[in-house]
């Protein structure tokens, strides 16, 4: 017999919650330098504007002004 506290259950549904809100997005990992972190959760804070698209948005006009020479 399997026990789980509510605890446990309750991280679970939530993380499947969340997996079915991110169908068009992938999870991503890196680091930031301390400070960066620092800037971009205050920025994110005061115009709410979630982290990950403040990201997506660097990484795109970075991308767009920096092409790859062949």
């Amino acid at each position: 017999m399997l026990f789980i506290d509510n605890n446990y259950a309750k991280l679970k549904s939530e993380e499947f919650k969340m997996s079915d809100r991110i169908k068009n997005r992938s999870r991503f990992s890196t680091t930031l330098d301390k400070e960066t972190v620092k800037i971009l959760k205050e920025y994110s804070d005061k115009t709410m504007i979630p982290s990950s698209k403040i990201i997506d948005v660097a990484v795109l006009e970075y991308i767009k002004n920096h092409p790859v020479k062949k």
